[in-house]
């Protein structure tokens, strides 16, 4: 006959919620280490951890995420999804980013950039690298303690523009430092004078190697210039383009530029005599490239960056909170694309 104790209850297997309680309130509020609180309860850090899942399975501690930051994650599986990306970051900004500066948003945006190229550049990666405001970010935030045997081209010529340090030639030797890796660099001018002078450097030693590395590209960094609707993007700037150039562009529905060349509003190349003068990477042996990252920052950005999902010259997009939030919109309302893009 098997004995039964009559005052039997279920619930002399339950876990003391007084415990529960105390690990919680040392793990979460304390911040200390599970073997501390180990320790002090004297328990394994076995029932610790059962403890703490239990103190979320009670509701005896409960989690939330900002609806900011939500909005981040709802943004980020939209576009993905909808656009067919690889993976898309969009980067929180404080109170919406009222009141902050341009530069502001930029390093927000640079340091995921940053991030994110440390996380999957491996062992005998070919990156290319494109100027850009928010690319030098990005330089500025890499971790020089992740080593690996990389190499990084320049995809396009020179700027010779007041601003060097935005430059491909300025920019990739010092990423390949911070990697260790090597490096390989077109020191001709990005935009020439004719076709003929195009033809003259490709044929230079140096510049054919560099050409020679475009198809082992494997990952690729690349800004964006706006064109339209305000004209702010470096290549506009100044008297670097001269004014019939300007003017050609305009007349062709240039909406934004990628490596030095100019794309209309379905990402495709305008058709000026600027696209025979250009020395850097084919548009279409760029699009061949298996991840091509495009970073950018400014909310009025969302006609360029739609202009790059159009054509599919985007795998991975890092971008602002606001110009997520535009592109998102923007993506919405054209009823005459379907999904994907």
């Amino acid at each position: 006959m098997t004995y039964q104790n009559q005052y039997y209850d279920p619930n002399i297997y339950m876990q003391s919620k007084n415990l529960i309680l105390k690990a919680a309130h040392l793990y979460y509020h304390k911040g200390m280490r599970q073997q501390e609180i180990a320790e002090q309860l004297e328990i394994s850090v076995s029932t610790v951890s059962r403890l703490l899942k239990k103190a979320k399975e009670q509701k005896i501690v409960h989690f939330s995420i900002d609806q900011e930051y939500l909005e981040c994650l709802h943004l980020e599986e939209s576009l993905r999804e909808h656009c067919g990306l690889r993976e898309v970051i969009v980067a929180p900004l404080p109170n919406r980013g009222e009141g902050m500066r341009p530069e502001e948003i930029k390093k927000i945006v640079g340091l995921e950039g940053a991030r994110y190229l440390q996380r999957v550049v491996t062992d005998n990666d070919m990156v290319g690298v494109a100027y850009g405001e928010t690319v030098w970010y990005v330089y500025n935030y890499l971790n020089p303690c992740q080593k690996c045997n990389v190499g990084f081209v320049t995809m396009h010529g020179t700027l010779h523009h007041e601003s060097d340090k935005l430059d491909g030639s300025w920019l990739v030797p010092r990423i390949a430092k911070v990697f260790g890796g090597k490096y390989y660099t077109i020191n001709q001018k990005g935009i020439q004078n004719s076709r003929e002078d195009v033809l003259r450097v490709l044929k230079e030693d140096r510049v054919r190697t560099v050409f020679e590395q475009f198809p082992k590209i494997t990952v690729s960094i690349s800004g964006v210039g706006m064109a339209y609707p305000e004209k702010e993007t470096i290549l506009l700037r100044g008297d670097y383009l001269s004014q019939q150039m300007q003017q050609q562009l305009e007349d062709a529905g240039a909406c934004c530029d990628l490596m030095l060349r100019f794309l209309n509003k379905n990402g495709q190349e305008c058709n000026t005599p600027m696209r025979s003068q250009t020395v850097g990477i084919p548009l279409e042996s760029y699009r061949r490239i298996p991840n091509k990252v495009i970073v950018a920052s400014d909310e009025r950005k969302w006609v360029a960056v739609l202009a790059l999902l159009r054509n599919r010259l985007v795998d991975t997009l890092i971008i602002d909170q606001n110009l997520a939030r535009n592109v998102y919109r923007a993506l919405m309302e054209e009823t005459e694309i379907t999904s994907p893009l």
